[in-house]
């Protein structure tokens, strides 16, 4: 009997599944997009969506399988409460909500998702950790036993392998790259503070500076028509490698660039990037110490399944 895990990945704009075995071989693929339930109270219409789309999965697998886990990537997923805390680009309250304290978004998903499923358990990890396990398996990291995964979709997410084990840190909260204030006073995060990375390096920022989809930017940036464009992109890149520049000082270990935008990146980007970074530090990073993620935007929901996998193996 053959055993399927379902990978989830919850992204501010897509959530992408995968049905997969412990291997990593997919063996269906789902996505719906996040971006159509914004808001606080769009969270159960979210989860009842989420569900419809597992079961949908569920229904694809071969004669003879049988679930045996769901695995969940998301932003400020807590490894171990099992919860999405105060999510940053999830569901925001609306203009004028009448009781706006951060402390209710905190959104109790794998016991929700798990009241679906009786006896399947269900196990949620952050976004950029799960494309890390994804990276490991199927990836660049493979036989890596230290790297830092990059994350950049709506936000900017990162992972820390150390060792060759997960970072999780005291709360299960370690990898929030995205909000490091690389601009103080800068542009207001959604988190409530200024200049955070994620407010120059995601693809809101680029949607937001560029007034056009990420779909319709790239194209005509790779015309090289546009001065306005490349400089957009320019100070992406900019910003990016300064972060970049301190993590590797920090944890010196390569760099893996994965999520949505991964695979809008041309060898041309990461030669910026890596000159930028080799520019601002005492220590140059070689070209082979950065690299681009293998499987794109369905790295994180490869990964979250195989994070179920590792759970339960290490469970017996």
């Amino acid at each position: 009997m053959k055993k399927l895990v379902i990978g989830v990945d919850i992204g501010g704009i897509n959530t992408v599944l995968g049905l997969v075995d412990r291997t990593g071989e997919v063996y269906a693929r789902s996505s719906f997009r996040t971006a159509e339930y914004p808001f606080f109270d769009d969270y159960s219409a979210y989860v009842e969506m989420l569900v419809r789309t597992l079961r949908e999965l569920c229904a694809a697998m071969p004669a003879g399988a049988v679930l045996s886990g769901i695995g969940i990537g998301a932003p400020n997923a807590n490894y171990h409460t099992g919860r999405i805390e105060r999510p940053v680009n999830l569901w925001k309250f609306r203009s004028g909500e009448p009781n706006p304290e951060e402390g209710r978004r905190f959104f109790s998903l794998c016991k929700e998702v798990g009241n679906s499923f009786p006896g399947i358990p269900v196990r949620i990890t952050n976004d950029a950790n799960a494309a890390a396990l994804g990276e490991i398996a199927y990836g660049n990291a493979g036989g890596m036993r230290d790297f830092i995964m990059v994350t950049l979709g709506t936000g900017l997410g990162s992972g820390f392998v150390a060792g060759g084990r997960m970072i999780y840190g005291h709360d299960g909260m370690a990898g929030e790259l995205g909000h490091v204030v690389v601009e103080p006073g800068g542009r207001q995060c959604g988190c409530g503070r200024r200049g955070c990375l994620e407010t120059y390096c995601s693809a809101n920022s680029l949607e937001q500076a560029s007034g056009m989809t990420i779909k319709e930017f790239f194209p005509l940036l790779r015309e090289k028509k546009s001065p306005q464009l490349i400089q957009i992109w320019e100070d992406y890149l900019k910003h990016l490698a300064f972060a970049m520049k301190n993590l590797n000082l920090v944890i010196d270990a390569p760099i893996i660039i994965s999520g949505y935008l991964a695979p809008y990146f041309t060898e041309e980007d990461t030669d910026y990037l890596l000159e930028q970074i080799n520019s601002m530090t005492p220590f140059e990073l070689e070209k082979e110490q950065l690299l681009v993620g293998t499987h794109g935007q369905y790295t994180p929901a490869i990964g979250a399944a195989l994070f179920y996998v590792k759970e339960f193996i290490h469970s017996v």
